[in-house]
């Protein structure tokens, strides 16, 4: 898949569990007395896919900032485990781009499906207050929240856990292959 196109596909599929929650609160604010003019509701109807994206966009960035910082513990777990000092990720990516385009794609395949639950952890957030089955009793309703939250961060670790296990294949392929030397930096780097 090109970069762009999981991107369209990763925000859309993130955005799309944030209306979840949002769909039945803009309903509810849409249908409220007084009700939305008929005139308004093609409108109305063709800001929904481009506010699905957009929803999807802050939630990504969201879950960039929220968890950056663990995603950089898993990676530093697994290049020790490798016997591997800390390397930029980037510059890894832009070596196989370089010298190997099909690791490198899978590189960001495999980024755009960590991305994913990542984004949709982040978009499942709201569900702990918000319900999107209407007269659901609380408790469950955030029972059932919280399990999906716990579900969606185990499956955000597990793919960034086997990302970072990539990487250092294709870090050791670019060496051993292409006799890449990596420089070690600082473990923000990554």
């Amino acid at each position: 898949m090109a970069p762009l196109a999981g991107l369209l596909v990763e925000y859309f599929v993130v955005g799309s569990v944030a209306s979840l929650w949002l769909a039945p609160l803009l309903i509810d604010a849409l249908l409220a007395p007084p009700a939305l003019p008929h005139e308004l509701g093609p409108i109305v109807a063709a800001t929904l896919v481009p506010a699905v994206y957009l929803a999807g966009m802050v939630c990504d960035l969201l879950g960039y900032k929220l968890l950056h910082g663990q995603k950089t513990e898993i990676e530093g777990k697994v290049r020790r485990a490798a016997g591997l000092k800390n390397f930029s990720a980037q510059r890894v990516h832009a070596m196989a781009v370089a010298l190997e385009p099909q690791l490198a794609k899978e590189l960001e395949a495999r980024s755009t499906r960590d991305r994913i639950p990542r984004g949709a952890l982040i978009a499942s957030v709201p569900l702990l207050w918000l319900s999107p089955f209407g007269n659901l009793h609380p408790a469950w309703g955030t029972t059932s929240a919280v399990i999906l939250l716990v579900v969606l961060y185990l499956l955000w670790v597990r793919a960034q856990t086997l990302s970072a296990k990539y990487e250092v294949q294709v870090i050791e392929v670019l060496r051993e292959k292409h006799k890449v030397n990596f420089p070690s930096l600082p473990l923000g780097d990554a």
